[in-house]
């Protein structure tokens, strides 16, 4: 290179060597540097500065590259060299790094709340075409990164993002997301397998008109309202819109929720029902519950046959709880659970407390006798007198038939009998001894019923023994027995009279004389033991004996023969058939004695009249009758027939200075005759009573008749029938 060079020529020996010096300068020879190598990223255009610091050793600036610069290839670097130096070359070899691997596109990952995604179901969300092999990193802000790296020289690695998003799908639109579904185990191809606590998304139209528990309620109502879509025993009845299905029986009353829907009661209220439909059993809450607040509990209605829904379908035994309905099932006025409350039974409508009627009873109810006292209930609650008491009434107020066998007033008959014998229960000295069937009272014992002075227990059982007077007579008593102040006013006096009368229609032997006997009770008491003693003898007082009799025929009061009451008259009749011997002695001559007991034992009598009490003898005046002449034939009839209008008197033409004077019932005088001869009508030529020339009514009258011949005037009757 440059330098001073020296030449020498060597010397003979002992010659110097010849040297001479040649300087040489050196011209710079141009430098290309080396060759070298150059990578590049594939795709990219090389660049001159990168082809320069490729080439290897010093290589000069300024050179030049060819060819045109793009990518891979060989590339040269020429140096221009100074005159008489050669140019500088060097070559770069430029060879492509290949692009990384495709990441793909962004993506989009939806994943489950709270779940980290692996890398395949991230590889899984890029679009594109990635490649494997890539690398992750993340997440930032939910934002996973896959990274295919870049080879030098590459500098740009491939990317491609995944955001991770909460995965809200649901599948089958029940509100609950897959992930939530898959979470708690139900199925999200189920839109009626869900937990409802889990609902976040909106549900479906579908969804929402759906039933998913067969309740009848739509799954959307059944969300808007708050009841559990899933329950079928979670709704509100009144939301019911579709055909229940379900066949639980959600209030336990043992009908199914679908066979209520079809019979129209709520399946949510255990008391809504009907009690054919049961169709499953009751549960024990209902069995032990009582619907109809009646005090019994549904299951033992049901055993017993009883409603349980009907608070007046029960039985009272069975009551086990306390009684809430206010209802009156046996119309008594009582409300049932006030009944419950004292002990009554609101079945029956006589068992009840009085004052606690607070309610109108039933017209039923009105309409009976509780007590049996023959007033209706609702006359009594009306007067103030207590139904439930058969001695608590107005006896004016009786219009059923009374059954009560209570002797209320004490007489000892019962009250039902006293009804019967229209005596007064409520009054004691109201009854008919006859009927006294139990025990008087000792009140009653010592009443004086009839105010004789006799308390009722001696006239019934006198001290003395003997037989009992009567109670409820005034008059019937022995005075022995008084021993009480006396306050009857009645006048127990007693009378008795008896008249004989003889019909006579013929007084020829054999025909017969017909004897009427009249006893009549002319006093103030009632008379019993009647008896009748006949006296029969011939004129001059020697004794007959009658055909007949005397027979009781009648009275007119329907006294039983031996009785008469006061005023009462007893008809007996008896026959005599003519003798010869009664003949002979010139006529027959009759008296009856009648006797009778009064009340207090007093024996009474009266010898007979023959009804004639104007003849100077008015009191037990025998009953003659004449036979032969001066026979009075008693009955005629002044009709103007021309049969018997006249009054007869057979041989009253032999007694010419008679004098005939017949008189009334009253005693007054009608008609008179001197020197009679059998012309008397029946008219009147008397002026006392009737006026001169009067036909005499029908009826009886007396007669008088003095025949002048200074023995004893005869008298007898006669009856005018017209």
């Amino acid at each position: 290179g440059a330098g001073t060079y020296t030449y020498t020529v060597s010397g003979a020996p002992d010659c110097p060597d010849a040297t001479a010096d040649v300087v040489v300068n050196e011209q710079v020879a141009p430098n290309a540097g080396s060759n070298g190598t150059l990578q590049i990223c594939a795709g990219e255009t090389v660049t001159a500065a990168e082809l320069f610091t490729s080439l290897v050793g010093t290589p000069d600036g300024g050179g030049s590259w060819s060819p045109i610069l793009a990518g891979a290839g060989t590339y040269t670097y020429t140096v221009s060299g100074a005159p008489d130096c050669p140019d500088a070359t060097a070559d770069v070899v430029v060879s492509e790094q290949a692009l990384p691997l495709d990441a793909g596109a962004d993506g989009i990952l939806a994943v489950c709340a709270g779940t980290i995604p692996t890398n395949p179901q991230l590889f899984a969300a890029l679009n594109g075409s990635p490649v494997a092999g890539g690398t992750w990193s993340g997440p930032i802000a939910g934002v996973y990164t896959y990274t295919q790296a870049a080879t030098s020289p590459c500098t740009v690695d491939n990317i491609a993002t995944v955001t991770v998003i909460d995965d809200l799908t649901d599948t089958d639109e029940d509100g609950v997301i897959d992930c939530d579904e898959a979470l708690t185990g139900t199925n999200p191809n189920d839109p009626c397998s869900f937990i409802l606590a889990n609902v976040t998304a909106t549900p479906s139209a579908i969804w929402n008109n759906s039933d998913c528990d067969g309740d009848g309620v739509t799954n959307g109502t059944e969300v808007g309202e708050g009841t559990n879509p899933l329950d079928d025993c979670s709704f509100n009845t009144p939301s019911i819109t579709l055909i229940v299905t379900s066949t639980s029986d959600c209030d336990g009353d043992g009908v199914t929720n679908d066979i209520e829907d079809s019979d129209n009661t709520d399946p949510q209220n255990p008391c809504s029902f009907v009690l054919a439909s049961a169709n499953v059993t009751p549960s024990t809450t209902w069995n032990n519950s009582d619907c109809d607040d009646d005090g019994v509990t549904n299951g033992t209605e049901v055993s017993e046959g009883t409603d349980p829904l009907n608070n007046c379908s029960f039985n009272t035994g069975s009551i086990t709880l306390p009684v809430n309905s206010t209802n009156d099932c046996d119309g008594d006025g009582v409300p049932n659970n006030v009944e419950d409350g004292e002990g009554t039974d609101p079945q029956d409508p006589c068992s009840f407390v009085v004052t606690s009627i607070s309610v109108p009873p039933s017209a039923v109810w009105n309409n009976s006798d509780c007590d049996g006292d023959g007033v209706t209930n609702g006359t009594e609650v009306g007067e103030g007198t207590n139904p439930l008491d058969d001695c608590s009434f107005n006896t004016s107020s009786i219009t059923l038939i009374v059954t009560s066998t209570s002797d209320c007033d004490g007489d000892g008959v019962p009250n039902d009998t006293e009804v019967i014998d229209g005596t007064d229960p409520q009054v004691p000295c109201s009854f008919i001894l006859a009927n006294v069937s139990v025990a008087p009272s000792a009140a009653w014992n010592a009443l004086d019923c009839d105010g004789d002075g006799v308390t009722n227990v001696n006239e019934l059982m006198p001290p003395g023994g003997g037989v009992p007077t009567d109670l409820n007579d005034p008059c019937s008593f022995r005075p022995s027995d008084i021993s009480v102040a006396v306050t009857t006013t009645s006048d127990c006096t007693p009378g008795i009279e008896v008249t004989k009368l003889a019909e006579v229609n013929d007084t020829g032997l054999g025909d017969e004389i017909e004897y009427t006997i009249q006893v009549e009770n002319t006093g103030n008491v009632i008379l019993t033991g009647i008896t009748l003693l006949d006296t029969f003898t011939d004129i001059n007082g020697q004794p007959l004996l009658l055909t007949s009799g005397p027979t009781f025929d009648d009275s007119d009061l329907g006294s039983s023969e031996g009785t008469l009451q006061i005023g009462e008259i007893a008809t007996y009749t008896a026959s005599f058939e003519i003798t010869q011997a009664a003949i002979n002695a010139g006529g027959v001559m009759n008296s009856v004695e009648a006797s009778g007991i009064t009340p207090s034992f007093e024996t009474i009598r009266d010898t007979s009249d023959d009804g004639d009490d104007v003849d100077g003898n008015t009191q037990d005046d025998p009953t003659e009758t004449a036979l032969g002449c001066l026979i009075v034939l008693n009955e005629f009839s002044p009709n103007d027939d021309g049969v018997n209008d006249n009054l007869v008197i057979n041989c009253i033409e032999n007694y010419p200075n008679n004098r005939l004077e017949i008189y009334n019932r009253w005693g007054n005088l009608v008609y008179k005759k001197q020197n009679y001869n059998n012309e008397f009508d029946g008219t009147s030529n008397g002026r006392s009573v009737v006026n001169g020339t009067e036909k005499l009514p029908v009826g009886t009258y007396y007669y008088v008749l003095d025949l002048g011949d200074g023995n004893k005037p005869k008298a007898g009757w006669i009856y005018i029938n017209r």
